[in-house]
């Protein structure tokens, strides 16, 4: 609705409406709401570096599926092109699984504020079901290897497909050091041990096959998270939207006069 252009705006309205204004705004940003969307955007930047570091290493090893590459490789018998490959697999996979912890331990952080409520014990319950213990328990000790005790040599080997069409099937495998019981028992407990025999029929870890599977896992949990959190804060995100909708009416009518004040004064 337009403003009546018959009414005389006096100096105060413009500046009483901007008060308002203010007013509405200072109420708008405390609003819990508010806090909840600002914390669920901190918490989505994780995930987004997350995602781009998945991205990143399936990107990389999408390289080996590049048949002119890979009949490249096969005839070159020097070790620097194999050096290369070893080193930016190895930097592409501590980037990922470094990544993947920041998510949880920035989750963990997230969710201390609502320890003990109802949404917490909803969490904990579809982390069981959706998470599974194995390849969680896999990621975070591969990753700590990575970190703080050595990076694991890695080794590209060739896949002979369709023996008849000479098809070749290019797989990257991280080789772990699983067959000394001794450095095994070091290093893996008993959930990320069976998740190694369960999937893997030798040392020979596929790369490309856990982090597939742990960053689909990782994706559906999250989508349920943020959904689930909304639902959670119903309330607080109706009252938010409200106070910003009001703010946007209040916003919009100081300009209207803000603007016929100055028409007056011409």
């Amino acid at each position: 609705m337009s403003e009546n252009p018959n009414i005389t705006v006096t100096d105060d309205d413009p500046i009483r409406v901007w008060d308002e204004v203010v007013c509405i705004q200072k109420k708008m940003n405390q609003s819990l709401g508010k806090q909840v969307l600002d914390s669920i955007l901190t918490l989505k930047d994780t995930q987004y570096i997350f995602d781009q570091n998945y991205l990143e290493l399936t990107t990389h090893l999408k390289r080996f599926q590049d048949k002119k590459f890979v009949k490249e490789l096969q005839y070159d018998k020097s070790e620097m092109p194999r050096t290369v490959i070893h080193r930016d697999t190895s930097k592409y996979l501590f980037n990922y699984l470094s990544a993947a912890r920041a998510l949880f331990y920035h989750t963990f952080s997230f969710m201390k504020k609502y320890e003990g409520t109802p949404f917490d014990t909803q969490c904990t319950n579809e982390v069981k079901q959706r998470i599974p213990r194995g390849i969680n328990e896999f990621i975070r000790i591969l990753r700590n290897l990575l970190v703080h005790q050595t990076i694991p040599r890695n080794s590209l080997q060739f896949t002979l497909g369709n023996v008849s069409t000479k098809k070749i099937t290019w797989n990257t495998t991280l080789v772990l050091d699983i067959t000394d019981s001794k450095r095994t028992s070091d290093i893996w407990n008993e959930e990320s041990w069976e998740y190694i025999q369960t999937h893997y029929s030798s040392s020979d870890i596929d790369i490309k096959k856990f982090c597939d599977d742990y960053h689909q896992i990782i994706t559906e949990y999250y989508s349920w998270f943020f959904s689930a959190l909304k639902a959670y804060h119903a309330n607080d995100l109706k009252e938010y939207e409200e106070l910003k909708n009001e703010y946007e009416l209040k916003a919009s009518e100081y300009n209207r006069r803000q603007n016929q004040y100055h028409h007056q004064k011409k």
